[in-house]
């Protein structure tokens, strides 16, 4: 609950509470999402961008975006040309594909990225 309003009540938590009420009146409330940061590490010897649709990762420089609760992030690895993109860790990721997360709660993904040898 963002805000609520109306009754001469008091909002406190998750609670609203009026007094008495002897007349008609109308209580207006105010939702808000929750909104949660994932972001993406990268090790590794290598180099490589992460990206992510929705848009709003794009690492390289910008590691982390706060997304809205229950939206689908998929994150995309791509290794420079001298790289190999080795794989994705933690977040509920493995594998060399996109990786798809469920923004339930703050997550940490990591990408690996290796030198040619």
């Amino acid at each position: 609950i963002d805000s609520v309003t109306g009754c001469g009540g008091t909002l406190t938590g998750n609670s609203y509470t009026t007094g008495a009420i002897t007349a008609n009146c109308t209580v207006s409330a105010t939702f808000v999402l929750n909104t949660y940061t994932l972001t993406v590490t990268k090790d590794g010897t290598g180099t490589g961008t992460v990206t992510s649709t929705p848009a709003g990762i794009d690492c390289g420089l910008d590691c982390s975006e706060a997304y809205d609760h229950d939206t689908t992030v998929v994150l995309t690895a791509v290794a420079e040309t001298d790289s190999t993109f080795v794989g994705w860790s933690s977040g509920g990721c493995s594998g060399t594909g996109d990786c798809t997360v469920l923004m339930t709660g703050v997550t940490s993904v990591n990408a690996t990225f290796d030198l040619n040898l």
